[in-house]
């Protein structure tokens, strides 16, 4: 599989969280597991599903966090599967399930 160049803010921002003197170790093992992990472009149908997805819910108030919207509506335009431990976020968006 083709590694994408562009990496998510999540990314930089974990390793920018590494870039202590003490992590030094945690630092070269998140580092392997993201080169293991491959990165997907944002395609258009995952932005037109996250487009659908902020419609539906912004009047019903159940809006999911900034990135977690993306997130899911891309696991759901690539037809893959979504792993997460956050319920919370998650639970409230019908076609994910917990």
């Amino acid at each position: 599989m083709k590694k994408s160049p562009f990496r998510p803010l999540p990314v930089a921002n974990c390793c920018m969280a590494l870039n202590v003197p003490d992590a030094t170790t945690l630092k070269f093992a998140v580092l392997a597991f993201l080169d293991y992990m491959p990165c997907l472009e944002l395609p258009v149908s995952a932005a037109e599903q996250y487009a659908k997805l902020r419609a539906t819910q912004k009047p019903t108030g159940r809006l999911l966090r900034y990135m977690d919207t993306p997130i899911a509506r891309h696991a759901l335009a690539e037809n893959l599967i979504l792993l997460t431990n956050n319920e919370r976020d998650f639970c409230t968006y019908s076609r994910i399930d917990h």
